[in-house]
């Protein structure tokens, strides 16, 4: 999520289009150079603690800007665009083989993140959301059918990654990334590894590795599995799989799924986000009906056994990837801004900038108001001037009773507008 953000700051910035103003806890220093900052100092963890302080901190309803963009639903005040890489009330929390800590402190997480959800997923706070694949733009459709969602799929740096050529005599090498080893299956993947004896499994990503060690000495399997721990890069990973796994219950995109067939792995995944694309209908690889540790072990056992079809599978995966590149993402980014720009009603700058630091929430949900009628066709952008004229940015004070004459020319013009 912060590597999109960052290049997509760093690429627009060079367009010369958009001047960026980044209100982030880390991975500041990356964007410094194109960019205004404004750091946020949080802690790592608890995941909910961080949620919440961001949240209470932010500027984002305080800064004066001509478009809002945030990464989640993380804006105290108004947001012009939201990137969803995670709807929070269709993504399951999966206990597994995590500890209590970690399963109690995702569970509140979740919980946190899906308040924020039904708070700004709303027309009145936010005009657009930005789906990260196909799968998140459903959830949203399913969950919050009343937003104007648009998807922006994730991109890749294409030219980082290359497919070195693979040697067939020895044990099927498979890799799964993961920073939560119960959602995204690890234990369905030891299991599997008792059934399929010729293949060694590296799991790359931070997790309660002990446990999961301790697990695969029970199965016997020990031997051929290697938890690699976080990794900055792990494109040398990818570089020595024949296969890349996911058995996730839920993906919202599947960066991993795309960074390892670019570099030549075969997918072997479970029907989630980007990777049917990738598998394409088994040109790719082998789209899993379910991750059940036999249907797993079926798809491993048939790609161990033809390794020239694996590795053809892995060079038609690498084609397919090519569609998600920067470049790509970055563009349809800069274009939905252009147009955000030129629609953006007045009110914006009369109702948000100036108004909430006078009577805080009354104008903002008058702003919020403002922008219902203009989109419904209610009212013209200078009647709604016109309602607001009276707290312009020239205007010195607003008391109650500007305030009550502005909510009773709304609810006039709501009254008398044709059903």
């Amino acid at each position: 999520m912060e590597r999109m953000s960052n290049e997509l700051i760093r690429r627009a910035a060079v367009t010369g289009e958009v001047a960026f103003s980044v209100e982030a806890a880390e991975g500041l220093g990356e964007v410094a150079s194109c960019a205004a900052v404004i750091p946020q100092s949080l802690p790592r963890r608890p995941a909910f603690l961080r949620i919440w302080l961001f949240w209470r901190r932010s500027t984002s309803g305080r800064v004066r800007s001509e478009l809002v963009h945030t990464c989640g639903a993380i804006s105290r005040g108004h947001a012009d665009i939201i990137t969803v890489h995670l709807v929070h009330a269709a993504a399951p929390v999966v206990r597994g083989g995590s500890s209590w800590w970690r399963y109690v402190n995702a569970r509140v997480a979740r919980r946190g993140g899906l308040a924020l959800e039904r708070r700004m997923f709303r027309p009145a706070r936010c005009r657009v959301l930005v789906a990260v694949s196909e799968s998140v733009a459903d959830d949203i459709r399913r969950h919050y059918p009343d937003m104007t969602v648009v998807v922006i799929e994730n991109g890749v740096d294409t030219a980082r990654y290359t497919s070195p050529p693979r040697k067939t005599n020895h044990a099927l090498r498979v890799v799964m990334v993961t920073g939560d080893f119960a959602l995204k299956g690890v234990t369905e993947a030891l299991d599997a590894l008792v059934l399929v004896p010729d293949v060694e499994l590296t799991v790359v990503g931070d997790g309660p590795i002990s446990r999961y060690q301790q697990y695969a000495d029970r199965l016997g399997v020990a031997d051929r599995v290697f938890f690699a721990g976080f990794q900055d890069d792990p494109r040398s990973f990818y570089a020595t799989a024949d296969v890349v796994l996911c058995l996730s219950a839920y993906e919202s995109f599947g960066l991993f799924l795309v960074e390892a067939a670019l570099s030549g792995c075969a997918v072997i995944s479970t029907d989630v986000a980007i990777a049917s694309r990738l598998i394409a209908g088994g040109s790719g690889g082998w789209l899993l009906d379910d991750r059940a540790p036999a249907t797993v072990a079926r798809a491993l056992a048939i790609a161990h056994s033809d390794r020239a079809t694996t590795t053809a599978a892995g060079q038609s995966a690498r084609v397919a990837a090519l569609q998600f590149s920067l470049d790509e993402m970055v563009a349809k980014y800069v274009a939905l801004y252009r147009t955000l720009d030129v629609d953006a009603p007045a009110v914006l700058h009369v109702g948000l900038e100036t108004l909430e630091r006078r009577i805080g929430g009354l104008n903002r949900y008058l702003a919020s108001l403002d922008q219902a009628l203009v989109r419904t066709g209610m009212c013209s952008e200078s009647q709604v001037v016109a309602i607001g004229d009276s707290s312009s940015p020239t205007h010195t004070g607003v008391n109650g009773s500007t305030w009550w004459r502005r909510w009773s020319e709304v609810r006039r013009i709501v009254k008398h507008s044709p059903a």
